[in-house]
Order: C-alpha cells, then sequence, then structure tokens
C-alpha cells in the first residue's frame, strides 16, 4: 500500500504544471549599495541579503555578444501586480509570467530597456517553470 501511495504522489508531481501565475519584476540599480537602500526592497527581504524565495539576484546579459548589462539587478516575482513595484523608479522589466510561457502577446507589461535592446537581453538566474522567450519577448 505505501508503494502505491508513493506512486501516486510521484505521478501527481510530475502531471502539475510548473507555478506560474507570477508576475516578475526586474529592477535595475547603480550598485548593491543603492539596492540595499531601496525601501521598496527592504520590504521584499528579510535583513538584507540573503533574499527570500521569491526575491533574487540577476545578471542580465545581451543575447548577442554574451556581455552584461550595467548595473545591479533584482528579480522580484509576485502573485499581483503590485504598484510599489509597477510604479518604482528603478523598474526595468516586467513581466507577466503565464503569458511568457504561453507565448502570448502582452509578455512584456512594461519595459525600460530601451531600443532594440529588448528582443537583446536576457536573465539568470529565472525561476523553475518561468519558460522566458529570450529574444523573442512581446
Amino acid at each position: 500500500m505505501a508503494q502505491f501511495a508513493l506512486l501516486v504522489v510521484l505521478l501527481l508531481l510530475v502531471t502539475q504544471p510548473a507555478r506560474a501565475d507570477q508576475y516578475d519584476f526586474v529592477l535595475q540599480f547603480n550598485n548593491a549599495t543603492e539596492m540595499n537602500n531601496d525601501s521598496v526592497v527592504t520590504q521584499h527581504s528579510s535583513d538584507g541579503l540573503p533574499l527570500p524565495d521569491h526575491t533574487m539576484l540577476v545578471a542580465m546579459t545581451r543575447i548577442s555578444n554574451g556581455q552584461d548589462v550595467p548595473g545591479t539587478f533584482i528579480l522580484i516575482s509576485e502573485p499581483i501586480d503590485l504598484s510599489a513595484l509597477h510604479g518604482h523608479a528603478k523598474l526595468y522589466l516586467e513581466i507577466d509570467r503565464d503569458k511568457c510561457i504561453a507565448r502570448q502577446v502582452g509578455c512584456i507589461v512594461q519595459s525600460h530597456a530601451g531600443g532594440g535592446l529588448l528582443q537583446d537581453i536576457q536573465f539568470s538566474p529565472v525561476y523553475m517553470g518561468a519558460d522566458m522567450p529570450w529574444g523573442n519577448l512581446q
């Protein structure tokens, strides 16, 4: 019986879709000090670094040449479109993860990447289940 229960649990884990229903907010700061002094960032972290599960530092790179985009980037993931993050002065990119996974227009809620850079950037790490269409963000 225990083997059957384990099999059922494993099947449920394998057949469940990746958790999405999230908004990913990427904020860009000049340096880590500026980031750590930001009141919105400190609301999403506990005593500075290390950050909680829904917040992480990311590296932003250009796809075309692999060079880093200047700045210190932080990714904050929330289940709703928070106005404090949506209207943040340092917001670089806001992503609707469900739309990205479905490859739907509107995946990018807003971007301050500028010009053609949006199609030439990627960040890592990403959250498990965040299937981002790098080079084809819409």
